[in-house]
């Protein structure tokens, strides 16, 4: 079989695996081409971090957007520019919901293969001493784990909810002629606090993705 046609072999056999949720034959697949079930991992970490990276981004610009709006009773704000750019913003945030869900769940189910492989190992390690290390690396490993997809589960539960605080505070905004109403102006104060809370979120669900990509090269 030449190159191009282990090439198509290998793409038509992950395509399938894809397809009929086959998780084993996907990792065996890619572990032929020389890449295992850590490397994979790692390599999904930084995937998810960078999606949790553009989300942060994109919130950081509804916030910046709707900060003028939260002190639109002093009559100085282009309430009607601002709330366009509001909206531009809003639309790019939500764009990210599902791909930092997605790529999560992908971390996820490497991560839960890996481990199953790594318990399964140590059965067979013969020597007390290394199988004593390995456990404790294990341990140690599906420790760090544990916080990270906890930082990446929080960090994501909380977009929704940030979303809909959103749209709420858009509601009725077209008809808007000039200042807004006290109302209004409260509940983009609200919302920039929630806004504060999930960027919050996002930044230290990055950070810790970071520092376990890190741990994974070691």
């Amino acid at each position: 079989m030449n190159a191009r046609a282990s090439r198509v072999w290998v793409l038509a056999v992950m395509a399938l695996s894809l397809v009929t949720g086959c998780a084993t034959t996907y990792y065996s697949v890619w572990e032929t081409l020389g890449y295992q079930k850590r490397d994979i991992l790692k390599t999904r970490v930084e995937r998810a971090r960078d999606s949790q990276q553009q989300a942060f981004d994109r919130f950081e610009a509804v916030a910046r957007a709707s900060a003028p709006l939260a002190s639109a009773l002093d009559g100085t704000v282009d309430t009607a520019g601002q709330v366009q750019s509001l909206r531009v913003a809003y639309r790019n945030a939500a764009r990210t919901a599902s791909t930092v869900r997605a790529h999560i769940d992908q971390v996820d189910d490497v991560s839960q293969a890996l481990f199953s492989e790594w318990e399964a190992e140590l059965i067979n390690t013969a020597s007390s001493t290394q199988r004593s290390n390995d456990h404790q690396e294990l341990a140690e490993t599906r420790q760090a784990y544990n916080s990270l997809i906890g930082a990446m589960r929080g960090a994501e539960a909380g977009i929704a909810p940030v979303l809909s605080t959103v749209e709420d505070s858009m509601r009725g905004l077209d008809a808007v002629d000039g200042e807004l109403t006290a109302s209004q102006v409260s509940g983009f104060l609200s919302l920039q606090g929630d806004l504060e809370r999930l960027t919050g979120d996002l930044q230290r669900s990055i950070d810790a993705a970071t520092r376990f990509a890190e741990r994974l090269e070691r």
